[in-house]
């Protein structure tokens, strides 16, 4: 949570970590002929770039779920509430937002 200044909200930073190291490896494996050195500035912005758009997307998800749970008052209550209900009511619904949340 902390390398991805992510709030602890679900594991997200734990679910980012672990993408960031799958996408690595796969680097390191397709580089078997290619630069010199993994430590060339070219590889590590490669990397930076195919993990930039996940990680932010995971930023902004999890700042945006602790500002709605945060959000006071009865009408907010009931909008939260009436959603967490719709995620159970609805599997399609619950299946997309899990797979969105494991990065899938």
């Amino acid at each position: 949570n902390a390398a991805h200044t992510v709030h602890p909200v679900a594991g997200q930073g734990y679910n980012l970590s672990l993408r960031d190291a799958d996408c690595l490896t796969d680097l390191l494996n397709k580089k078997q002929g290619g630069l010199s050195s993994i430590g060339e500035l070219a590889f590590l912005r490669h990397y930076q770039q195919q993990r930039q758009s996940d990680q932010q997307k995971i930023i902004m998800a999890t700042h945006q779920l602790i500002q709605l749970f945060s959000m006071k008052g009865k009408a907010f209550q009931h909008v939260r509430a009436s959603g967490l209900v719709a995620l159970d009511l609805l599997p399609g619904l619950k299946h997309w937002f899990g797979q969105h949340a494991m990065g899938l």
